[in-house]
């Protein structure tokens, strides 16, 4: 984490929290994955790199538009994260909550939004 300047999260379809903990040296992410098939279920990963200053958190989805019929393949997804490293979300669908965050941009596709803080709010 030395060295941070941004974190940047782009989830898929599926509820995301993410919360900024005072004190934290870290990034944790952790998903639960469901889908309509063990083959979407097999391709949906989470995948925490780092690139320079910022810090990803990605999740790949399978296109469950391509494949006919009812099917789904969704990761709810629970990111910890220090509170003082600005935040760029990108959300695609579901319900989405911050809370404790320094800054935040947040981009969001249909679902909830829900925003909280800590002695300083985000901006959206």
């Amino acid at each position: 984490m030395a060295g941070a300047k941004r974190i940047e999260i782009r989830a898929g379809a599926g509820e995301l929290k993410v919360t900024g903990k005072r004190g934290s040296g870290q990034v944790s992410a952790v998903g639960r994955a469901c889908a309509s098939a063990q083959e979407l279920l097999d391709q949906i990963q989470l995948k925490v790199t780092r690139e320079g200053d910022v810090i990803h958190v990605d999740v790949q989805m399978p296109d469950v538009e391509a494949i006919q019929g009812s099917t789904f393949a969704i990761l709810d997804l629970e990111v910890d994260l220090p509170d003082n490293l600005p935040l760029i979300a990108v959300d695609s669908s579901g319900d989405a909550r911050f809370q404790g965050l320094a800054s935040s941009d947040i981009m969001d596709s249909p679902g909830t939004h829900h925003r909280g803080h800590h002695g300083r709010p985000p901006r959206a």
